[in-house]
């Protein structure tokens, strides 16, 4: 009697599992309505980090973007913080359209911020599915860092312009509309160049994940890396960003500089 109702209880189990199965197949085969869930979650979810009240480093962002004329914009952009200006112009651009209010001016990185996660997640959905990519970013949205979301710095301005980069090298690499992907990839390195010096970095990666598939197609796909390579002219705008960094107000003590930034990364590296 006993194995009897094991049997069946097995059968329930496995009935439940196949219809779940059945359920996920059908949903995974609907990417715009799990896009729909996560826009609504991202809307749920930003309830309380877009009310902040602006801090330190993001005074910085909102006070260049008051200064009274251009003049005085661009001097304080080349002397107040060391970031490449395209935050400081999105930000003027969007409150003189939308107000002071702190927790509007927070809206455009917020977009910035979902419109990375929607490229993830097609990144992602070509392999796993799109049930999987969903989870991944829900993943990442749950960690402590999506207060980064609204932050009125770069940083959501520079996972946008990742996503855009990684998701045109994708189209490319899969020989998919590969002229406008070419496009999408050269636009996503400046955007990134112009939101964060660090933006070197996120581009490396995408190098090395070209450099794996030459290695691997035994030939170079020029039209490629003349696009991936291109963004790197805004480098030049740096040396000048840090030379007139060492005019700014700040005491020498607080300055930044290129000599410093290998410190510190050197010392990252040795505390690693």
């Amino acid at each position: 009697m006993s194995e009897q109702i094991i049997a069946a209880r097995q059968n329930r189990l496995d009935a439940l599992r196949d219809r779940g199965e059945r359920w996920c197949e059908k949903l995974d085969r609907r990417p715009n309505l799990i896009v729909a869930f996560l826009a609504a979650a991202y809307l749920v979810m930003l309830f309380s980090p877009i009310q902040r009240r602006l801090w330190y480093d993001e005074l910085f962002t909102y006070h260049i973007s008051l200064a009274p004329g251009l003049d005085r914009f661009i001097d304080e952009v080349r002397k107040l913080d060391l970031n490449p200006p395209l935050i400081y112009v999105v930000t003027r651009a969007w409150r003189r359209l939308a107000g002071d209010n702190e927790a509007v001016l927070r809206i455009p990185m917020a977009i910035a911020y979902f419109g990375a996660s929607l490229g993830f997640f097609a990144f992602i959905r070509r392999r796993v599915g799109a049930l999987w990519a969903c989870v991944s970013v829900l993943l990442v949205w749950s960690s402590p860092y999506f207060v980064f979301a609204t932050e009125l710095r770069p940083y959501a301005l520079l996972l946008g312009f990742f996503s855009l980069t990684l998701l045109c090298w994708d189209l490319a690499a899969r020989e998919q509309l590969r002229p406008i992907a070419w496009a999408g990839i050269v636009v996503g390195g400046l955007g990134m160049m112009f939101s964060h010096v660090f933006a070197i970095f996120w581009l490396g990666a995408i190098y090395l994940a070209e450099l794996v598939r030459t290695y691997r197609n035994h030939r170079i796909d020029w039209p490629m890396w003349s696009a991936l390579l291109l963004p790197l002219i805004s480098i030049v705008t740096y040396f000048r960003m840090t030379q007139t960094f060492e005019a700014s107000l700040f005491p020498p003590i607080f300055q930044g500089g290129v000599r410093r930034l290998a410190i510190f990364f050197a010392r990252l590296a040795l505390a690693i």
